[in-house]
């Protein structure tokens, strides 16, 4: 369990106004911390800052910008960070992506080391980090003890950011650690508001699955992962006794209950539009992803070489995870289960399509006043961009041949 009193420390949130981030700041908030404060890219959404109210502190930067972010950390005097991944402008992320998180990691790090407050570091990773193309289930810390070259370019920011943080254990009194969630899933998530439109305007696309199913995955309800990050930043505290046995280790969260990785979409599309689960169409694997030939076998290649084939293969093998480590050394249990998370997710979704459907009946759309885009950070619009987002690709990277021709061809 967390502290069930406040700790006292001063908390900054580096992407508090991300899904992680949001859900961190609530957890804090609900066991009484009054230190908070938020360093994001973008402004909180309406609906965050009426929620947090003038309990939480918000900084506004680039954290591309050193001194920003210097200056956010005396700021507010923090003691405690938690950096919940890659913050930054649609813009600069989209032109320099991935370097906007990896020199994000470095220029966070460099500041926190300059500054004598700060004694804790919670960094959260991407359990997918340690994937090196072979299926292993229930893989362990201990299984991975490098982490390998990245499986796709999605998987770098995590993994570089990764060692910089815990490359930094141990400088300046820095006690550092780092949470590999497994895939993440929940409200305001934007990955998964944007595959619910698609399955609302094409249904059917709920039905697919590439492979036979039977591949399990693990996911993380982005609450159990705010948890995992509170439980880890408490034992990083000089006092605690499971101060030494956390600072400088990576731990492995999930919500431990490993489902067939294609019913994730599926049940999220259940819940959220009332209907009996589609019958499965599936698609066989080696459509999209062929074997290399004899040539590229004779040269040493026995892998997907594009990115869109390394992420499908990622995506259609089993990748359950053992977080014993976690249980053991931070006290972690899932606090929300995995189909509570699932209502939850689902149920977010249909109050927000009830409030835009509300608010598109009182504004009329012309040229001048065209509908929001999409927010990753509350939801507030049904775009397709978001699938194409770097962070997300790995669904966006189906086929619409798939849709067109495959979905008549069940298997």
């Amino acid at each position: 369990m967390s502290q069930e009193k406040p700790t006292g420390e001063s908390y900054l949130v580096v992407g508090g106004g991300t899904s992680l981030g949001e859900a961190i700041v609530r957890l804090l908030l609900r066991r009484g911390e009054t230190r908070i404060s938020i360093f994001d890219a973008l402004p909180l959404a309406a609906e965050q800052a009426a929620a947090f109210g003038d309990h939480v502190r918000v900084f506004v930067g680039e954290i591309l910008a050193p001194k920003v972010v210097s200056d956010a950390i005396q700021s507010c005097q923090a003691t405690c960070i938690i950096f919940t991944g890659m913050i930054s402008t649609p813009v600069a992320r989209n032109v320099l992506y991935p370097r906007t998180s990896i020199n994000g990691a470095r220029n966070l790090v460099s500041a926190i080391l300059q500054s004598a407050a700060v004694k804790q570091l919670v960094y959260f990773g991407d359990a997918a980090s340690m994937f090196d193309g072979i299926e292993r289930p229930n893989l362990r810390e201990a299984d991975v003890p490098c982490l390998p070259k990245p499986w796709s370019a999605r998987h770098e920011p995590a993994s570089v950011g990764e060692g910089i943080v815990l490359g930094a254990n141990g400088k300046n009194g820095l006690a550092t650690v780092v949470i590999r969630p497994a895939l993440l899933f929940g409200p305001t998530y934007s990955f998964y508001m944007s595959l619910l439109l698609r399955y609302h305007e094409a249904p059917e696309l709920a039905a697919l699955c590439v492979g036979d199913n039977t591949n399990l995955s693990d996911t993380t309800f982005i609450d159990n992962a705010a948890h995992a990050g509170i439980l880890a930043a408490d034992r990083l505290a000089p006092a605690h006794p499971q101060h030494s046995a956390t600072a400088g280790r990576a731990f492995l969260v999930s919500d431990d209950d490993p489902r067939p990785t294609w019913d994730l979409e599926r049940d999220l599309w259940v819940a959220a539009s009332h209907t009996t689960p589609p019958t499965p169409v599936r698609v066989p694997y080696n459509y999209y992803v062929k074997k290399p030939g004899p040539l590229a076998r004779l040269l040493g290649r026995t892998e997907p070489r594009t990115e869109k084939k390394r992420n499908m293969h990622w995506y259609c093998l089993t990748r359950t995870y053992n977080i014993s480590l976690a249980r053991d050394v931070l006290g972690y249990t899932p606090i929300v289960s995995h189909d509570e998370g699932i209502r939850r997710t689902a149920e977010w979704w249909l109050e927000r399509r009830l409030k835009l459907s509300a608010l598109k009946n009182e504004t009329q759309v012309t040229t001048e006043n065209p509908p929001p885009a999409y927010d990753s950070k509350t939801g507030s619009e049904l775009a397709i961009a978001p699938y194409l987002e770097p962070e997300t690709m790995y669904f966006a990277l189906m086929p619409t041949k798939i849709g067109a021709v495959w979905l008549n061809e069940p298997i």
